[in-house]
């Protein structure tokens, strides 16, 4: 069976989102934490609640590049790094995620979505993988939304051309926030994923 995993970022309501993700039709949890102090906590935790669901219960942390320190241990991810090449050099992440988020002006021909073809191939030599946040496409003000999906597409597209793993996932802090793995397959689908990379998109 292909794993099923969405990532969310817990809030103290840990079985909501467990339930949810159960009604859904995951088959695991990736719960993040923001500081590597809390991993310990989070861990216990889900020990308890995985004696009471099928689900795989993980946990994982969501750093900026500022906090990133070292060789990673447990899945970790980097979000909105300012200098993506420092973090795929220093191999502090698993993968990068809402690099198209950072604030850079666009130019006529290219835009700047945080990944060019030089960062593409570092990153797959160094094995970091490029995450993408449905929660960030849903919390997009109507002005720039447009801009996020050119972003999303072009970095989607260099993924695909130099082999860079891509992961999907609601980051939902609520378990409204949730959605079905078939329709968020069907959303990045239409951003250019291909069905390779649709099948690996929820392997966490």
């Amino acid at each position: 069976m292909v794993p099923l995993f969405d990532i969310v970022v817990p809030d103290g309501n840990e079985e909501g989102l467990i339930r949810m993700a159960e009604r859904l039709g995951y088959t695991g949890l990736v719960f993040l934490v923001a500081q590597q102090k809390l991993l310990g906590a989070e861990q216990a935790r889900l020990a308890l609640l995985q004696e009471h669901t099928s689900l795989s219960l993980r946990p994982g942390l969501l750093l900026s590049g500022r906090e990133m320190r070292g060789q990673r241990r447990d899945l970790t991810i980097v979000s909105r790094p300012q200098d993506p090449r420092l973090v795929i050099e220093q191999r502090g992440a698993d993968f990068l995620l809402g690099v198209e988020l950072l604030e850079r002006r666009d130019r006529m021909h290219h835009r700047s979505s945080g990944l060019n073809q030089v960062l593409a191939k570092l990153a797959r030599e160094k094995e970091v993988g490029l995450a993408f946040s449905f929660n960030a496409v849903l919390d997009a003000p109507d002005e720039v939304f447009s801009l996020l999906m050119g972003r999303m597409r072009q970095n989607i597209r260099l993924a695909s051309k130099y082999g860079v793993a891509v992961r999907i996932g609601s980051l939902a802090s609520s378990p409204l926030e949730m959605r079905n793995p078939l329709d968020l397959r069907a959303f990045y689908g239409l951003l250019g994923m291909t069905t390779e990379m649709l099948r690996a998109a929820f392997d966490w």
